[in-house]
């Protein structure tokens, strides 16, 4: 649209309206190569010509930048990627970056005895809370809770590559239920786990519910990725 923007007649009083715009902000910014990477730097310049504004501040939100190596190495070079797409030198020291703290217990999560715990829970319906509501501790060493944090904390970008599962639930139900059911029962025990309060399933029937049970002998070996 930018692009659009400063190329089109019709629209060069809103770009005059626009001098001396302060803040130039890109979301999503990756890693380019090739032309579509001089695309990116090129319409950079140009906008900060055509709103003549040469201390132009730029500002980038990425989740895929960073890089390996130490926290100060990835900022050092999202700084250099950053300064040759802006045409604009940026400190390493004006990287922002995040780190994401577990709520749940991590402790050996890829064991055996682990995976058998989690096992046992779900076969009988042991589901968080735990029977003392507000013990936080007990919540935090809970197996479905910290299976739950693992697999499920990127969850919306993973629900995100089941094309088929959306266009079936958009055809069907006119949005994509099962990734706003899932993200749904997410944050709820996610707020279950920050307050200490009792959780309480939506689903109906419930997890736990007998009609969803399987017989014994046809549980077999049950493993857990």
């Amino acid at each position: 649209m930018l692009e659009l923007l400063l190329t089109r007649f019709a629209d060069q009083k809103l770009i005059a309206a626009a001098a001396g715009l302060r803040f130039l902000v890109f979301d999503e910014l990756h890693s380019y190569r090739g032309r579509q990477g001089s695309d990116i730097a090129l319409l950079v310049r140009r906008a900060r010509e055509a709103f003549n504004t040469p201390d132009l501040i730029h500002v980038g939100t990425s989740a895929t930048l960073a890089g390996p190596g130490t926290q100060e190495e990835q900022r050092a070079s999202v700084a250099a990627v950053a300064s040759r797409l802006f045409g604009a030198p940026v400190d390493p020291a004006a990287v922002i970056s995040e780190s994401l703290r577990r709520a749940t217990d991590n402790d050996a999560d890829d064991e055996p005895a682990f995976h058998q715990s989690l096992v046992d829970a779900v076969r009988r319906g042991d589901v968080p809370p735990p029977s003392a509501p507000g013990d936080f501790e007990a919540f935090r060493r809970h197996p479905l809770a910290r299976w739950l944090e693992t697999e499920l904390g990127d969850a919306a970008y993973i629900l995100d590559t089941f094309p088929v599962v959306k266009k079936n639930d958009v055809k069907r139900f006119g949005t994509y239920r099962t990734r706003d059911t899932i993200l749904d029962l997410y944050d709820r025990m996610s707020r279950a786990i920050a307050t200490a309060e009792p959780y309480q399933t939506v689903l109906d029937p419930p997890p736990a519910d007998p009609r969803l049970a399987h017989a014994a002998e046809q549980l077999g070996e049950v493993g857990v990725d």
